[in-house]
C-alpha cells in the first residue's frame, strides 16, 4: 500500500508499531504523536495551535489523522490551509488493537 510515498500519521497513541505492517517497505512513514504536545494547564485551543503549527510544514504526500478529539478540526485545517491530502480514520482502536 502507498509504495514510494511519504505518509505522515498523526496519532494519539504512543509507540504504535501497527503502522509499519500496513505499508510497503518503500513507504516513508513519519509519525506525530499528539499526546506528546500536551502541557498541563493549557487549554485545548493552545494544544490545537501547537499541533497545527507543527504538522503543517512537515513534507509528505498523504496525512492520515487518527486522533479522535482533534480529528475533524485538524483534517479540515490540513486540507484547506496546508493543501495536504488527508485521510481521517476514527474508531481505529476498535478495529485494529
Amino acid at each position: 500500500l502507498c509504495k514510494e510515498k511519504s505518509i505522515l500519521i498523526i496519532d494519539s497513541e504512543k509507540n504504535n508499531e501497527f503502522h509499519r505492517r500496513l505499508y510497503s517497505k518503500s513507504t516513508n512513514i513519519q509519525t506525530y504523536n499528539i499526546t506528546d504536545r500536551f502541557t498541563t494547564g493549557d487549554s485545548w485551543k493552545t494544544h490545537f495551535e501547537t499541533i497545527k503549527n507543527d504538522v503543517c510544514d512537515i513534507a509528505c504526500d498523504i496525512v492520515i489523522v487518527e486522533s479522535s478529539g482533534y480529528g475533524m478540526l485538524l483534517s479540515h485545517y490540513l486540507y484547506k490551509k496546508c493543501h495536504k491530502s488527508v485521510i481521517q480514520i476514527t474508531g481505529k482502536s476498535t478495529f485494529f488493537d
